[in-house]
């Protein structure tokens, strides 16, 4: 499909309206309600990314597996780490977040993988129309548009960015939400945006192109994108949750994988986005297997970002060891 450049100011209105309405119907049903004693508490962010969440909700995957699921949604991570044993027990993770939370001796121990980085499915995408940018060194002097001036998007394109030889000074880089970063291009106020599914999907159809894909350039294939944590006392306490909770993930993840036309129909219905939008962005990359040297790629991202600035975790120590299966 392409957009039409005089009706994708309301294209990506609509998508940002809805997937705001999926989060906010979700907040106010979630707010202060932690579930019963035996529930299974699991934050997520409604995305592409975390469709397997959905469908192990939807078709009976966590019951299945002994999980008994209370999923509850948001619209960002930020609260995901504090809540985590007292109103979470599964959170959404990125790199950089739990890094960052693991650094200051947050109880956090990763359970499973889930969005995948992979150059078959661009996620945290660069693009520009501009014709001087063809890589991530010609940056210097640009300014580029970031969703948030943390996190795993703005830790791995600094790090990009300085290892293509752009220092921290040499491009400038500007808060700019999503919906609002075509304005933002269009008008000149920025010369490229990082931006993410489906985003940079609806970009690409009004003339943008695709830079690079700047976790997979930090992390490299089959990184993690976001993946899921509990407590590790949670863990110890609550081994068979834990198995249960990574299977029914694994069994989400291969039924997303044999039929994409359903899963891009549950994304539809989850997400409430139009039919167009979501068949034109790419379902993500999926996996469970998780292990520590995953992790430990992102670590100079952290710290070169500033979201490091202590020792570095020992990953071992935080990973279960069930999810290398």
């Amino acid at each position: 499909m392409r957009v039409p450049r005089k009706s994708f100011r309301a294209f990506v209105a609509l998508i940002a309206a809805s997937v705001a309405s999926v989060a906010l119907v979700a907040c106010g049903s979630g707010d202060g309600d932690t579930g019963g004693d035996s529930q299974v508490r699991i934050a997520v962010v409604p995305g592409f990314g975390s469709l397997p969440i959905r469908v192990a909700e939807k078709e009976g995957f966590f019951a299945a597996h002994g999980v008994d699921a209370k999923v509850l949604e948001n619209s960002s991570t930020a609260s995901f780490g504090p809540g985590l044993g007292k109103q979470f027990d599964f959170i959404l993770n990125t790199p950089m977040d739990f890094i960052a939370a693991a650094s200051k001796g947050i109880d956090i121990y990763a359970v499973t993988n889930m969005q995948l980085n992979s150059a078959s499915a661009a996620n945290n995408a660069l693009v520009t129309k501009d014709p001087s940018i063809q890589s991530l060194s010609d940056l210097k002097g640009k300014r580029i548009g970031v969703v948030s001036m943390a996190g795993t998007g703005y830790g791995t394109l600094v790090y990009a960015l300085d290892q293509a030889g752009v220092k921290k000074g040499d491009a400038t880089l500007i808060a700019t939400p999503f919906p609002d970063q075509f304005d933002q291009l269009e008008s000149g106020n920025i010369d490229a945006a990082l931006s993410t599914v489906p985003f940079w999907s609806a970009l690409e159809d009004a003339g943008y192109r695709l830079v690079v894909d700047v976790p997979l350039e930090v992390g490299g294939e089959g990184s993690p994108n976001t993946f899921y944590s509990t407590g590790k006392e949670y863990a110890e306490s609550n081994p068979e949750v834990v198995e249960g909770f990574h299977a029914a993930i694994a069994d989400a993840i291969e039924w997303i994988q044999a039929d994409p036309a359903r899963a891009r129909a549950v994304t539809q219905e989850w997400l409430g986005l139009p039919a167009d939008v979501v068949n034109k962005a790419p379902l993500p990359v999926m996996g469970t297997k998780l292990e520590p040297s995953m992790l430990e790629k992102f670590v100079p991202a952290a710290e070169v970002s500033g979201q490091l600035t202590g020792s570095a975790p020992n990953f071992d120590d935080l990973v279960w060891s069930g999810a290398a299966q």
